[in-house]
């Protein structure tokens, strides 16, 4: 934020882009993170809001390490729009609410998120990334249909 405000005072008219809030923490052996806004403080936004939850293996089952990730992500419920996201797991996968922040920012909706091309390979995730697979089934939820992951 101090360099944005820099910029403005040079008048290089630099635009404030919001502030999601994304935090942190390591306790025990658990990684936690945040970012936006959770369905239990979007009230006080004025917003409606959906989530969904995924509990599952974060890369493929095959792989000797793998752990579970539970990733929660909020969304608007007139315009699917992300507002929020919170990630726990025993692997520290908190970048990705770096990555929902992003989205947050960019006014990204959750089928946005759905087809965002990310990488695959086994040692680091599934071939549908935990992130698409969350936000394929937001969509589901919507739709009241499957959509195949």
């Amino acid at each position: 934020m101090g360099t944005l405000v820099a910029h403005n005072i040079v008048k290089q008219n630099v635009k404030y882009r919001g502030t999601q809030g994304t935090s942190g923490l390591k306790l025990y052996d658990l990684n936690m993170a945040s970012t936006g806004v959770t369905e239990a403080n979007a009230f006080f936004f004025g917003l409606n809001v959906k989530k969904i939850t995924i509990d599952e293996s974060y890369r493929p089952e095959f792989m000797p390490t793998a752990e579970n990730v539970k990733l929660k992500i909020v969304y608007e419920a007139e315009t699917k729009r992300l507002v929020g996201a919170q990630i726990m797991s025993k692997v520290d996968l908190t970048q990705a609410m770096n990555t929902l922040s992003a989205c947050i920012q960019q006014n990204m909706t959750i089928e946005d998120l759905a087809f965002v091309d990310f990488f695959f390979q086994p040692h680091y995730n599934q071939p549908w990334n935990y992130l698409n697979k969350a936000a394929l089934k937001a969509m589901e939820q919507e739709q009241g249909q499957l959509v195949t992951v």
